[in-house]
């Protein structure tokens, strides 16, 4: 049994070993972290209580993050500090396979994290579908690389928890979630990427290291593809977002993904995304807790890029905007994105009128109604 007590005294002698961040002293199985913040803005993790419950529940289910042994709290000056105790991860911190300063030793990284057995993967992505939603900051310091480990090298540490709702909701396996699960894993796995701006490098080295990105995308597909099966039921929706050159890597290699062509079940579910984003919107207005503007000018935005139905509408047969030959890309795209835009909040207009014409009204949607008549829409 630990003395949390002494262990902070002890602290006062010791050097801080945290390689960015909160302090954070090591006790060989055990480390402690000082979280600090001033009182003027709060308790330090307030969260704190609700993470250690959640993350010593996932340990016990072989998610691969410490557990949180003791915690305290207290008032020094005009700090306000929260202690955690918590196991040591294993391995060392993933920074040290992160820097980009010597091309030829992060290249070697690089290919040794993508070379990893697939059991390695399937771990990563079960960990991270269990804390998506527990506070995930994925940066080089909250990771920890084990490469001695057989069955999970990585290691997720220092979650926040979820402040809007004080607690911890569970992977969805909605569109959403799967497209984040993708992202999480292999952004975990790209953070060895060798950029191509890295002056150092040579023409060659960046060469590899995008080949080797293309290696880490199609393993994280696949593993995903194998293991989550709600993963599946969203993968064309998905691979719609991904580059030509990686859908061409990935059917080179077995994954066969041709026509993505929205089927007439894909363009059914397309109307039904859009007529969510339309429902939720009014919903969010009704509520009181958003202004009409910020479902126009924000929120609207961000359930279509969410639901990436920039990527879909790209493959519908309905879309009439067509890619000019000496536009880029990404200019095209962001037409489709604002086309969208305007098509989605047309519908929430015409559902403002509807309800402000009905009972089923309140001062919200009167006033919401009354700003979207000035909004004049061309489409």
């Amino acid at each position: 049994m630990y003395n949390i007590n002494q262990l902070i005294n002890e602290t006062k002698n010791m050097p801080n070993v945290s390689v960015g961040g909160s302090a954070c002293y090591d006790f060989g199985d055990v480390v402690l972290v000082k979280y600090k913040n001033s009182r003027e803005y709060g308790i330090a993790r307030p969260e704190e209580e609700i993470v250690a419950k959640y993350v010593n529940k996932k340990n016990r289910e072989g998610v691969n993050t410490p557990k949180h042994l003791l915690i305290k709290r207290e008032v020094v000056g005009n700090d306000d500090i929260c202690w955690v105790l918590q196991e040591k991860a294993k391995g060392i911190s993933y920074t040290h396979y992160c820097r980009d300063d010597d091309p030829t030793k992060q290249l070697n990284n690089q290919i040794k994290v993508t070379k990893l057995d697939d059991i390695h993967y399937k771990q990563l992505a079960f960990d991270l579908k269990e804390l998506m939603h527990a506070g995930i900051e994925l940066k080089p310091k909250n990771i920890y690389f084990d490469e001695k480990s057989k069955t999970g090298a990585f290691t997720i540490i220092d979650l926040l928890g979820d402040r809007h709702n004080h607690e911890i909701s569970k992977f969805k396996g909605d569109l959403i979630d799967c497209n984040k699960l993708y992202n999480y894993v292999t952004n975990v796995l790209g953070l060895t990427f060798l950029s191509p701006y890295n002056e150092k490098a040579t023409k060659q080295q960046i060469e590899k290291s995008k080949e080797l990105l293309y290696i880490q995308q199609y393993k994280t597909f696949k593993t995903l593809l194998e293991n989550v099966p709600e993963f599946k039921e969203n993968a064309r929706w998905i691979a719609r977002s991904f580059s030509k050159e990686t859908l061409q890597y990935f059917n080179d290699n077995g994954l066969n993904i041709q026509d993505l062509t929205l089927t007439i079940e894909e363009e059914e579910r397309f109307a039904e995304l859009c007529n969510n984003i339309v429902e939720e919107s009014i919903n969010k207005i009704k509520s009181g807790n958003y202004k009409y503007w910020q479902i126009e000018s924000n929120e609207n935005r961000i359930c279509i890029k969410e639901n990436l139905l920039v990527d879909a509408y790209k493959y519908s047969l309905n879309c009439k905007l067509t890619r000019e030959k000496t536009e880029e890309e990404w200019l095209y795209e962001v037409r489709l994105q604002e086309h969208l835009e305007k098509v989605v909040l047309k519908d929430i207009n015409k559902r403002l009128k509807e309800l402000y014409n009905s009972k089923d009204k309140n001062k919200y949607i009167v006033e919401a109604y009354k700003d979207s008549i000035t909004n004049g829409l061309t489409i």
